[in-house]
This record gives C-alpha cells, structure tokens and sequence, in this order.
C-alpha cells in the first residue's frame, strides 16, 4: 500500500498506472478485502466499547450483538461495494 501511494503521487503516469491495478478484478478484490476489514473493525470495536462499559455483558446479550456486528459488517460492505468498487 505504501508502494501505491508512493506511486500514485509522483507523477501522472505512476498515478494512471495505480488507478490501472484497482480497477482491475485482483485490485477490486483488494478493494472489497480492505473494506470487510475496516467496517468490520469499526463495528467490533463499537460492540467492545459497549462490553467495557458493561452494557449487554451477559453471554445471550453479547452472543446477540456479536450477530448483530456480522449483520451490519455485512449490509454495510454490501452497500460500499455497490457505491465504491463497482
């Protein structure tokens, strides 16, 4: 990733040349790969600010949240991907 950005700022060319790699399907791939990670992280980290603060520390509770991070990691991937990858 630092090689890409590195490119992408040097010259018109190196920029071109990094928009060619994520428009291709491996880049796309990337692309979604990296998004799964970041929403995912935010919506993990959201559900464990609210286990530190001890809100739903029961195991149903935090069972139910940890389902409910998979839902919304998965609709708003969904959604970023229609918006932003394709």
């Amino acid at each position: 990733m630092v090689w890409l950005l590195s490119q992408s700022v040097t010259s018109q060319e190196g920029f071109n040349h990094v928009l060619d790699i994520f428009s291709s399907d491996g880049g796309k791939l990337i692309n979604i790969v990296l998004l799964w990670a970041m929403v995912h992280h935010f919506f993990a980290g959201i559900r464990f600010f609210l286990l530190d603060m001890d809100i739903a520390i029961s195991r149903e509770a935090t069972i139910k949240m940890a389902w409910l991070v998979q839902f919304l990691v998965l609709v708003t991937v969904i959604l970023l991907i229609y918006k932003v990858v394709l």
